[in-house]
């Protein structure tokens, strides 16, 4: 059975994010049973030029809002990038899954017909919105979420494969 777009967002966004969430979690747990300073995981990066946790965790929240607002012609909310903490970081997560479950319908209502514009890698981009969701968008959002996750895993996080799949509704 077709999806909209808008359902394929409501199903993949919240249920990935729901889990990273959980997954800060247990990593702030463990980190205090070993005695590790939350500063030191959430700034640990896997490679000098990539993102650190904290930076993975926004970047994923960023593409799940600027998706359906792009999607529906709009303009996302822009979340301050606080200091990160386990708290706020979850907190920002909270707050997205609440915008993307929230998000009406019928702003995409006409996003099928919608030619999406994006910069990406020094260059401008035009796909349809299909094809942003798809090829786009969700790839990068997951990326993120998969870096948060290896970052984790890395420095011997308790967490595995169910974790990153977050809760099944």
């Amino acid at each position: 059975m077709p999806q909209t777009l808008h359902e394929i967002a409501r199903t993949v966004f919240p249920q990935s994010l729901e889990g990273l969430s959980d997954v800060l979690t247990k990593a702030e747990v463990w980190s205090m049973e070993k005695q590790i300073d939350a500063s030191v995981l959430l700034n640990y990066r896997l490679a000098p030029d990539m993102f650190p946790l904290s930076k993975q965790v926004q970047t994923a929240t960023d593409h799940a809002r600027n998706t359906l607002t792009r999607l529906s012609g709009g303009q996302a909310p822009i979340f301050a990038d606080d200091a990160p903490s386990f708290d706020t970081l979850r907190h920002r997560i909270a707050r997205t899954v609440a915008f993307v479950q929230e998000f009406p319908a019928e702003k995409l209502a006409d996003a099928d017909s919608r030619v999406i514009r994006i910069g990406a890698a020094g260059r401008e981009r035009e796909m349809d919105a299909a094809t942003y969701l798809l090829r786009f968008a969700v790839p990068n959002f997951y990326f993120h979420i998969s870096m948060a996750y290896g970052i984790l895993r890395h420095t011997g996080a308790p967490i595995g494969k169910r974790d990153f799949l977050g809760p099944f509704t």
